[in-house]
């Protein structure tokens, strides 16, 4: 599989700024791309992202994309995502205190349970030379 890298980086802008969802943050990209190549007004990557904020305003102001936040959801309720972010044990028991009658409302896809998604960490010891033997 063959992917366009502009495309690409501002389909991920689109995703994370824009809250757009991936297929209409692509359709924005192309379009984009589409017109720095017609216009050739483009000469570096702030002229393109300028262009790619024309695109999605004049989509969102057609109608042709839709303005909603459909970022990823956490797959930690809020709770254990703040108590994992703690510095320290002192402000790990503020947080428990704090968050300790909290209710996440946010359904998450089951997809997010299915084993076949999980990525395992490579638990290979001493990967450089230097770290064998100790010295």
């Amino acid at each position: 599989m063959e992917v366009d890298s502009v495309i690409l980086a501002l389909a991920i802008h689109g995703r994370i700024f824009c809250g757009l969802d991936a297929e209409e943050a692509v359709i924005v990209a192309e379009k984009t791309v589409s017109l720095a190549n017609e216009t050739k007004e483009v000469e570096d990557i702030v002229d393109l992202l300028d262009l790619f904020d024309d695109v999605w305003a004049a989509s969102l102001k057609a109608g042709t994309i839709h303005e909603e936040n459909t970022t990823p959801i956490h797959p930690l309720d809020e709770y254990t995502h703040v108590l994992n972010a703690a510095a320290d044990e002192a402000a790990a028991e503020v947080i428990h205190e704090t968050y300790a009658n909290f209710k996440d409302t946010v359904k998450r896809p089951k997809r997010y349970n299915n084993p076949k998604y999980v990525a395992v960490k490579s638990k290979k010891k001493n990967r450089r030379k230097w770290d064998k033997g100790g010295e």
